[in-house]
């Protein structure tokens, strides 16, 4: 199979990297309009066919597959809609579309057209990910009751959007995996302290159980940070992934209230209505694969099997409601729903 990526700047390569390791990907086209952004690609790759021109890409009936890894945003949209039209196949880089009225008419266009769409929200293919889905799904950790979630990092700025758009789409789409549920409201406020677009925000995401959300984003921030925090009825867990080696840590951890109206005042209860419980922590062995290539291929076999992938064109349009609720949001000072 041929694949096409369109878009050699920031993404591009990672991509043409890692398609280029799916066994069933016989060559890769990199296009992009600026030629000394495809020279790099040739000294880097020197088996990738070059183009500057998408029609090119288009026209080859080879291509099966583009994949989208262009700015601004907006162009998503336009050149998704090219590449669905010529009856191939869609990888799209986060995020998928400006609006959910785009992202729903590449859906039908893919439906139309007989092809697949997949979103690059690549932290569902990572190990730790998984692996605390494992757990959540198992109920080791209990019923969840918050997840506090941080990706901080100075920079990059983004000129046609904010950091919402930019990183919150990697914890939409994790939040997604993990509950399978959709919040009934969202609340964001955010700042802009260096340019015209936030480039720090708070999201609060509240579900119809007792599971409440906060996300903080920021790209003004001296470390980077990645890190999530879950506390669950029976264990608690913090997932690093900047860090090198133990990303997860399980605590075994929790507090347990009592109504004292259920008990009598006595010497040994000494009117105490709180029980603490410290127990192990515990590090688990994780596995490493990178993420992109573990998405890439599934996209190529999704492809041959004519199969959704995990991070298809719906869960896209699904990460773009809760972007555009958390824009809309910040805007009007409300809260919203979904």
């Amino acid at each position: 199979m041929k694949v096409a990526v369109v878009g050699a700047g920031y993404w591009g390569p990672n991509l043409i990297r890692n398609f280029e390791k799916v066994d069933d990907v016989k060559h890769v086209v990199a296009c992009d309009l600026v030629e000394e952004k495809l020279e790099r690609i040739k000294h880097m790759f020197p088996g990738v066919e070059t183009t500057t021109n998408i029609e090119t890409v288009l026209e080859d009936k080879e291509v099966k597959a583009v994949a989208i890894a262009t700015q601004p945003l907006s162009t998503h949209y336009e050149l998704g809609k090219r590449v669905l039209k010529a009856k191939k196949h869609l990888f799209l880089e986060k995020p998928m579309t400006s609006t959910v009225e785009e992202g729903e008419e590449l859906l039908k266009l893919a439906k139309d057209n007989n092809c697949i769409i997949n979103v690059d929200h690549t932290f569902e293919y990572s190990a730790p990910v998984m692996k605390i889905k494992e757990l959540i799904d198992s109920g080791e950790l209990g019923d969840i009751l918050t997840i506090n979630m941080e990706r901080l990092n100075l920079g990059l700025f983004q000129p046609d959007f904010n950091v919402i758009w930019d990183l919150c789409p990697h914890d939409f789409s994790i939040l997604n995996l993990w509950t399978g549920k959709i919040p009934k409201e969202i609340q964001a406020i955010g700042s802009s302290q260096v340019g015209e677009v936030e480039d720090d925000a708070h999201i609060h995401l509240g579900y119809d159980d007792s599971l409440k959300v906060h996300i903080h984003v920021s790209w003004l921030y001296p470390q980077k940070i990645r890190k999530i925090t879950i506390v669950g009825t029976k264990k608690m867990l913090v997932y690093d992934d900047v860090e090198p080696e133990n990303k997860i840590i399980i605590f075994d951890k929790g507090v347990k209230y009592y109504d004292p109206k259920h008990f009598e005042a006595s010497a040994q209860f000494g009117g105490t209505v709180y029980s603490y419980r410290h127990g192990d922590v515990v590090m688990p062995k994780i596995n490493f694969t990178e993420p992109l290539l573990l998405e890439c291929d599934e996209f190529i076999t999704a492809i041959k099997n004519k199969k959704e992938t995990r991070t298809s064109g719906k869960s896209g349009v699904d990460v773009l409601r809760l972007v555009t609720a958390s824009i809309d949001s910040l805007e009007s000072g409300k809260s919203v729903k979904p």
